[in-house]
Order: structure tokens, then C-alpha cells, then sequence
């Protein structure tokens, strides 16, 4: 009986770059200094992601029923045309919950969810960074 085949290994492989030759080693390189550009971009747009979060855990953090409810504010239409509103019913918000859907939250709850999403993102962050 002959014997299985090894499974294929999911470990990096080692490579001794005494023994590669001029073009394997920049080979090596270019694929190195991608995966780091890969990392960096991946990082950069998870720290524009925790931002997003802390921020609006702060603004909801700052909404209060006493002194917001029936206040003027302004309403974003887009990144820069806003129309003036009225604040309501602030001690619940929707909160995007991603991919078009919108769940209605107490205010204390949407702002842990903000918390809980900065620091999970936060984890992700650091593992990466390993």
C-alpha cells in the first residue's frame, strides 16, 4: 500500500534567501511589500470605521430628551445640502446597522452599540498590526 499524500500545510513556508537568486529574492520582495500596502490599506480603513463609531457614540452620548426635544437643527440631505428640522421623539434614533438597514434604538442602547462596534473594530486592529 502506498501512502497518503501529505496534506497541504496552511503554515508560511520558509525560504532561505542564501539559496534564491537575484530575481527570486526581488520576487520575494514585491510580493512582501504588497501584502504590507495590502495590511496598511486594510488598517487605514478600519481606523475610518472606529472613527465613524466613536463619533457618533459621542453624539448620542450629548442627546438628552430634556433639552433636545423640539430643538432646531439641521438635516443632511447629502454630504453638503441640509434642510432645517425640528428634533422629536430623540430618546429613540435609527441606527444603520449596514447594508441599507435601519433598526430604532433607545438612545443609551445605539450608543453601546457604537462602543461595542469601535472596540471590536479596535481588536481587529491590533490582531492585524501583530
Amino acid at each position: 500500500m502506498s501512502a497518503a499524500p501529505a496534506a497541504p500545510s496552511s503554515a508560511p513556508s520558509t525560504v532561505n534567501p542564501t539559496q534564491l537568486s537575484l530575481p527570486e529574492l526581488n520576487q520575494h520582495k514585491q510580493k512582501l511589500e504588497q501584502e504590507v500596502g495590502q495590511l496598511t490599506d486594510t488598517i487605514t480603513k478600519l481606523r475610518v470605521a472606529q472613527q465613524a463609531y466613536d463619533m457618533s457614540a459621542r453624539a448620542l452620548g450629548g442627546v438628552s430628551a430634556d433639552k433636545d426635544e423640539g430643538k432646531e437643527t439641521l438635516v443632511p440631505l447629502s454630504n453638503s445640502v441640509y434642510v432645517r428640522g425640528k428634533a422629536c421623539e430623540v430618546d429613540r434614533v435609527l441606527l444603520n446597522v449596514g447594508t441599507g438597514y435601519f433598526v430604532e434604538k433607545p438612545t443609551a442602547a445605539a450608543q453601546k452599540h457604537c462602543e461595542d462596534r469601535s472596540g471590536m473594530i479596535n481588536g481587529n486592529i491590533g490582531s492585524l498590526a501583530k
